[in-house]
C-alpha cells in the first residue's frame, strides 16, 4: 500500500470564481498516474497544472454564488484515490450589481451603481471600467459606488 497523500496548505484558501488557487502536499497523485478531479467546496474546478506536491486550479461559478460556502478541498486521482482537506475552501459571496444609472452617458457622467457585496471583501477598487472605459471614484461601499465616466481612448 501507498502512504495517503496530504494537503498541507491551500493558497489562497478562499476566493470567488475565477481566481487561481495552488493545492500543495504530500503525494497528491495518491499514488496513481494523475489528479483527474478537484473540487472546491463542491464545486469542480479547472486544473490548470498538476505535480505529486503542488495542484494549481481555477475555481469555477459555485451553484449558490450569493451564498458563503465553505467546504472541503477534494483531489480524485484517475485511480478513484482520494485526498480531502476538511473545509479547506471558502467561496465569497459574489456580488451582485441591481442598478446602474444613467446607463448611457459620456465623458463626465455621474454614474450611480447600486447592489450587494460590490467590494467583495475588500476595502476599495482598484480600477472601475465602464463600458471599457475608465472611471474616476468618487464614492464607494458594499452597496454603492459614484463614478465619473472618463474620456474614451481609441
Amino acid at each position: 500500500f501507498a502512504e495517503p497523500g496530504v494537503i498541507t496548505n491551500v493558497l489562497p484558501n478562499a476566493g470567488w470564481a475565477g481566481n487561481t488557487i495552488s493545492i500543495q502536499g504530500l503525494r497528491l497523485f495518491g499514488g496513481a498516474e494523475t489528479v483527474q478531479t478537484v473540487l472546491l467546496a463542491g464545486t469542480q474546478a479547472t486544473i490548470l497544472s498538476r505535480n505529486d506536491t503542488l495542484v494549481v486550479v481555477r475555481a469555477e461559478l459555485p451553484a449558490t454564488p450569493f451564498v458563503q460556502t465553505t467546504g472541503h478541498v477534494v483531489l480524485i486521482a484517475n485511480s478513484g484515490a482520494t485526498i480531502t482537506l476538511v473545509n479547506g475552501f471558502t467561496y465569497y459571496v459574489a456580488g451582485e450589481i441591481t442598478s446602474v444609472e444613467p446607463s448611457v452617458g459620456r465623458e463626465g457622467t455621474v454614474v450611480t451603481i447600486r447592489g450587494t457585496n460590490l467590494l467583495g471583501q475588500s476595502v476599495g477598487l482598484v480600477q472601475s471600467l465602464l463600458s471599457g472605459v475608465q472611471a474616476s471614484v468618487l464614492e464607494v461601499n458594499e452597496s454603492l459606488a459614484i463614478l465619473v465616466v472618463g474620456r474614451a481612448v481609441s
